[in-house]
């Protein structure tokens, strides 16, 4: 499977797997590795999936639910709102 080309720790690829998305992280790995994507770039590509799925589960979504490009946004908005906090917290340890 592509997924296992890509990353070797099983937490990592069960969390990509899981849903709502999880049935479709396979199939995009397995693009982006056909069109040349260095490993490095499809970690990068996976590690965005992930906070995608993982706000849609926070949010609640279930498998039969529809994605709009508004709930995309939404979720990367609180990624880096999530982001920012973590680097203000960490900037202030440094003082």
């Amino acid at each position: 499977m592509a997924l296992e080309q890509i990353f070797k720790c099983p937490k990592t690829i069960r969390k990509l797997r899981r849903e709502p998305m999880g049935k479709l992280v396979e199939g995009f790995c397995s693009r982006l590795m056909e069109h040349g994507f260095s490993r490095s770039a499809i970690r990068q590509h996976l590690l965005s999936f992930s906070h995608l799925n993982n706000h849609l589960v926070g949010a609640g979504w279930g498998i039969r639910d529809r994605i709009s490009p508004k709930d995309v946004k939404a979720s990367f908005e609180a990624y880096f709102l999530q982001c920012q906090k973590v680097v203000k917290w960490g900037t202030g340890l440094n003082k």
